[in-house]
């Protein structure tokens, strides 16, 4: 699998959830997956120690890199128009912000002049994908209906809408589009699907789309709202790093935070995993077999101390610790229901010897 391209752009994974199962406190070293670095920054609010943040891909980590420095060197309005939320001259502003970046991240940006015109979240291969999902004819002709349901706030109004949307011709076109077959060859790489078997994967994500229109509240949910529109209808509940209080919080934090361009069984082998306390995994998972996996959990069980947690997602793969005493499986919460249509569960575990 390539890792010169930019996979993701954004985190799907739901940072509400993973803000309140990790539980973060002052004093905690947080080790996070880096992807679209969404995740990471939600994390970093909670104001940990420090925050390393881990990606095997350099152009992930080329792209949290340069959302730090917009975030540390911009004004708001500037950060909004690079990162794509809002219109504005990008190649001035990455200009006036290229001499903050380290060596990789403005070689990799240089030579991707199309992604900073066309705004960083939405640049990821996966981005790129739902794009093409809302351009589809019969998408586009019942885009004015979705957008109906950001003015929406009573959930049972909102379920009568989608029922009326999500008929037996939306259906078709939303299962083909999302097939094992299409996904891999526009969406994700084929190698992330090594380990699935199986799985009707349009399907599996018809279903997790229609319980996330039907059980969460779409003028609220940024994550349907981008998928479905592509952009946020109100920022105030929008993903926390582009919210106005967060961007104040995070100028001044984002020197705690520590890019580091490693697989992840390297970094948990070595002294770099001393002293981490909080670990947020993301779904890395779903692309290693399951002697793989049980392989790191285990090293991981050896390297985190007393207390520590560490959680992650499962999407079409399931993986969980097997046979070891020392990660126990805290009990999923209510509130623990992501709010896009991707995962199956989500996992997080706490280290008690």
């Amino acid at each position: 699998m390539s890792f010169s391209e930019i996979r993701y752009s954004q985190v799907w994974e739901d940072e509400a959830i993973l803000r309140g199962a990790l539980n973060i406190m002052p004093n905690d070293v947080v080790l996070s997956i880096t992807s679209g670095g969404c995740n990471a920054l939600a994390l970093l609010l909670m104001k940990p120690r420090r925050l390393i943040c881990l990606d095997i891909s350099p152009a992930q980590n080329a792209l949290l890199s340069l959302k730090m420095a917009a975030i540390q060197h911009c004004s708001y309005q500037a950060y909004l128009a690079i990162m794509g939320v809002t219109a504005g001259e990008r190649h001035e502003i990455y200009s006036e912000l290229r001499p903050n970046l380290s060596l990789e991240a403005r070689q990799f940006f240089d030579s991707h002049k199309a992604d900073i015109d066309a705004g960083l979240i939405h640049i990821g291969r996966l981005e790129r994908f739902m794009a093409g999902f809302r351009q589809d004819p019969l998408v586009s002709a019942i885009t004015p209906y979705l957008r109906t349901l950001t003015g929406i706030k009573s959930l049972d109004a909102q379920r009568t809408v989608v029922s009326q949307i999500t008929d037996e011709n939306f259906k078709k076109v939303f299962k083909k589009y999302f097939s094992q077959e299409n996904i891999s060859r526009l969406g994700r790489d084929p190698a992330q699907f090594a380990f699935v078997v199986s799985t009707d994967v349009g399907e599996h994500f018809w279903q997790c789309f229609l319980r996330a229109m039907n059980e969460t509240q779409f003028s609220t949910n940024f994550y349907m709202q981008y998928f479905l529109l592509g952009g946020y209808e109100n920022l105030d509940y929008g993903p926390l790093l582009l919210r106005r209080e967060s961007f104040d919080q995070l100028k001044r934090l984002c020197h705690r935070v520590e890019l580091v361009t490693d697989s992840l069984e390297n970094f948990s082998e070595d002294k770099r995993m001393l002293g981490i306390t909080k670990v947020n995994l993301s779904n890395v998972f779903e692309y290693k077999s399951a002697a793989s996996s049980q392989d790191l959990f285990f090293e991981l069980s050896q390297r985190l101390p007393d207390n520590a947690r560490m959680a992650f997602w499962n999407m079409l793969v399931d993986r969980a610790p097997q046979g070891i005493d020392s990660l126990v499986n805290l009990p999923p919460k209510a509130n623990w229901r992501d709010r896009f249509c991707l995962y199956q569960s989500f996992k997080c575990y706490e280290v008690r010897r």
